[in-house]
C-alpha cells in the first residue's frame, strides 16, 4: 500500500553531553519565545532556590500545585533526562517521592519541593544503580501528582524511559522513507522471515517500526540543548476484542478505528487465536499501514492523538511495542499478539547559551 503522507526523517543521534546543566548558564532572550522563556526562568529560580535551601536556609515561600508539578517537571529532564542518546529496548519505569503537606491553601512550601527533589534524584541514583537488565539510560520525566483518596495518595510519582544505548547493540537493519522490500516478524525480536540470520535475536517489525518516529535531537548548533516542560505518556492500542480480565489492558487507551483501512488489518497490528506454524510476519505492505497511520493520527498537528490527553503537550516521540499474552480465560492455547503506539508528549524548546 503506499501513502501520499510526507516521509518522516529519522535522525537517530549519538552524541549525548553527558553532563548536567549548570546553574549560571544563561541564555539570549531574543532566541526564545515568551513561554520558553518562563520555562527558562522557573528552571534558573529553583537551581537558586535549591542551593540556598540545601545550605541551610529555609525558605517562607510557596507555591501552588501545579507550580510544583511544572517545576519538578522541568528541573528533573533539564538536569537528568538522557534524550540525546538514542536508545533501543526502551521501557516504562516509575519512581516513588513522598508528596509534601499541602497548606490550608493548597499550596506548598518551597523547601518542601526542594526535599521532594532531592528525594527524587536520589531514588533515580539508587533505580540506575540496581539496573540489571543494561537498560540504564534515563530519560523523559513525567510527574504525576498523587489524586485524593488514591491508593497512592502520599506519593508523586515519576514515569520515564529507560533503555539501552543504540550503540552497545550490533548494527539493526533499518531503512529510509516508506518501507520497501522488508518482512520481518511481527515482535518477539523475530528478526527477517524465514531467515537465519543473526539478527533474528535482537529485531523485528515494532522495532523497525520505532525508527521512523525517533526524534530529531541534534543541536540546531551554537552548544543549543533543549528544554522539556509538561511530559506525559500515552499507550494506545487498536483493539478490545480481548480486554478480559488482564491488568495489562489498564495501562492502554484503546483508539477505535474510525478510518477506512482498505489492505490492513488496522491502524495497529493485532491478532488473537491459535497460532499453528511460524509466528506471523509482517511485510512492507502492513508496516506501512502502521506507519501511514500513526503518522496521521499522532504525529501530523492535525492528528487526533498529536495533543496529550491531560496537558494537551504536542507529540514529542513514538515507539512501536510488541505484547504476547496469554488468554488466561482459555490457558496457554490462545495467546494475543499486538503493537501498541507508545507516545511521548511535551512542551520542548531549543535554548540557545549566552556567548556572554
Amino acid at each position: 500500500m503506499l501513502f501520499s503522507a510526507t516521509v518522516i526523517a529519522v535522525i537517530a543521534a549519538t552524541l549525548f553531553v553527558g553532563c548536567k546543566k549548570e546553574k549560571d548558564e544563561t541564555t539570549s532572550n531574543e532566541t526564545m519565545s515568551p513561554k520558553a522563556q518562563a520555562m527558562w526562568n522557573c528552571i534558573h529560580h529553583f537551581q537558586e532556590l535549591r542551593i540556598a535551601c540545601n545550605s541551610g536556609v529555609r525558605s517562607e515561600g510557596t507555591m501552588t500545585l501545579e507550580d510544583m508539578r511544572q517545576t519538578l517537571c522541568l528541573m528533573a529532564n533539564f538536569e537528568h533526562s538522557e534524550h540525546e542518546t538514542y536508545c533501543v529496548n526502551t521501557t516504562l519505569d516509575t519512581l516513588y517521592v513522598a508528596m509534601p503537606n499541602v497548606d490550608e491553601n493548597g499550596n506548598v512550601g518551597d523547601t518542601d519541593v526542594v526535599e521532594a527533589y532531592n528525594a527524587f534524584e536520589r531514588a533515580l541514583q539508587e533505580c540506575i544503580a540496581n539496573i540489571n537488565d543494561g537498560r540504564d539510560v534515563p530519560s523523559l520525566f513525567s510527574i504525576m501528582l498523587p489524586q485524593v483518596g488514591a491508593k497512592d495518595s502520599d506519593n508523586i510519582r515519576i514515569v520515564f524511559t529507560r533503555g539501552r544505548e543504540a550503540g552497545q547493540d550490533p548494527d539493526s537493519p533499518t531503512v529510509h522513507g516508506p518501507i520497501e522490500d522488508l518482512c520481518l516478524v511481527w515482535g518477539l525480536d523475530g528478526g527477517y522471515c524465514n531467515s537465519t540470520s543473526f539478527f533474528n535475536i535482537q529485531w523485528d517489525a515494532a522495532d523497525e517500526l520505532s525508527t521512523y518516529f525517533t526524534p530529531d535531537t541534534t543541536s540546531p548548533g551554537n552548544g543549543s540543548y533543549q528544554i522539556f516542560g509538561n511530559v506525559e505518556y500515552a499507550e494506545y492500542i487498536a483493539t478490545n476484542t480481548f480486554m478480559v480480565e488482564n491488568p495489562y489492558w489498564s495501562n492502554y487507551t484503546y483508539w477505535p478505528n474510525a478510518f477506512n483501512v482498505t489492505q490492513c488489518s488496522d491502524w495497529l497490528f493485532f491478532l488473537s487465536g491459535i497460532i499453528s506454524g511460524d509466528e506471523p510476519c509482517l511485510c512492507e505492505d502492513e508496516m506501512n499501514c502502521e506507519w501511514g497511520f500513526i503518522t496521521g493520527l499522532i504525529v501530523s498537528d492535525t492528528g487526533y492523538l498529536h495533543l496529550s490527553p491531560n496537558y494537551h503537550s504536542e507529540y514529542y516521540s513514538c515507539e512501536v511495542k510488541d505484547y504476547y499474552l496469554e488468554d488466561k480465560q482459555h490457558g496457554d492455547s490462545i495467546c494475543d499478539r499486538y503493537h501498541t503506539a507508545l507516545v511521548c508528549y511535551a512542551d520542548y524548546y531549543w535554548v540557545l547559551p549566552n556567548p556572554d
